[in-house]
């Protein structure tokens, strides 16, 4: 059926940051012509969100709105989830920090008509909000991490190097056929990557969404009439949860390549400490170039390299990659 299925997946949301979520989704969807309804993916939250008296009461009067509860953890899991239960042709998978634009629907449906051979879609403007935060300097610096963007035009392609047209993650619209072709890849076990699950970061499958969709020959792409407000908490501006957070997204890239474009993967091989040693000492050497905090986020994206060959090579992992994983997971 022609129409936009809005999929939140969240898994022990912050309240306030939920309800404002899912008012501004509803006030999208009622201010707009197009077909379209909301599934929020309860993943395995404690207590669940059927006891949030807000939820249900939104849910009684609103019958565009479905509550689904995914007890299996995992992000991949929930979107999973969410797709099955979804009736219309195109998936938009929001975070449950993400505030799209007004007319975030509405611009979608004209970009799925005018560009039918773009499967996927992502916002090409958007702005970090850091919630209850004075901006500092390395608040500031976090911009690009947060996905935080500026294009103009209409930017798309069915190349793989095109990665400057990858839509971001955050409120990602794919075409319901589209995002099946990704589950039967999971279903016959060629994608293995996990994504972002509880305590974990790693998230290889926002870019396994995007690999999927150039691997059958569709096109990908970003909007400038598509925006959306990012709003990160002070939780995730803490050094602790930075450091794993860049060290999880260097880790992933080689496997998330690898396991769908295997004709043409990226050669890898085993880490050793030796190497580990050398990195360290060359990180050394350049520290002062850059602030304290900035420079232990790149010397974790540096780490996570070495990590990604690892795991793509399903290698023995070095003790000193595992005393480094052992040092920023501590809690």
């Amino acid at each position: 059926m022609q129409g936009f299925s809005f999929i939140v997946c969240t898994h022990n949301p912050d309240q306030t940051m939920f309800r404002d979520v899912v008012t501004n989704l509803l006030s999208i969807m009622q201010h707009s012509n197009v077909e379209s309804e909301l599934i929020i993916v309860d993943n395995n939250s404690t207590p669940k969100l059927q006891q949030n008296e807000f939820l249900n009461e939104i849910v009684i009067t609103n019958k565009s709105l479905q509550l689904v509860r995914e007890n299996k953890p995992g992000l991949t899991f929930a979107r999973i989830a969410g797709y099955q239960k979804a009736k219309y042709s195109w998936l938009i998978f929001v975070d449950d920090d993400n505030l799209p634009g007004n007319d975030y629907l509405n611009e979608l449906a004209i970009l799925s008509v005018k560009y039918p051979r773009v499967k996927c879609w992502g916002a090409g403007k958007i702005q970090v909000v850091f919630k209850n935060q004075k901006e500092t300097r390395f608040l500031h610096s976090l911009r690009p991490l947060f996905q935080e963007r500026n294009f103009s035009g209409v930017n798309y392609s069915c190349n793989i190097k095109g990665e400057e047209f990858y839509p971001p993650g955050s409120s990602m619209c794919i075409e319901k056929n589209a995002f099946g072709q990704y589950l039967e890849l999971i279903n016959e076990g060629t994608i293995t990557s996990s994504d972002r699950t509880g305590y974990s970061l790693n998230s290889a499958g926002d870019v396994q969404i995007i690999y999927c969709c150039l691997k059958f020959g569709h096109s990908v792409g970003c909007s400038e009439n598509l925006n959306l407000e990012h709003v990160i908490s002070n939780t995730k501006t803490k050094l602790s949860y930075l450091l794993r957070l860049r060290y999880a997204l260097s880790s992933c890239q080689i496997k998330a390549f690898n396991e769908i474009f295997s004709d043409a993967a990226i050669p890898v091989k085993p880490v050793t400490n030796k190497e580990l040693l050398v990195a360290i000492y060359s990180h050394l050497r350049i520290k002062n170039i850059l602030p304290l905090k900035n420079s232990l986020l790149e010397f974790a994206a540096t780490v996570g390299m070495y990590n990604a060959r690892v795991l793509a090579g399903g290698f023995h992992k070095p003790s000193l990659l595992r005393l480094f994983e052992k040092l920023i997971n501590h809690r």
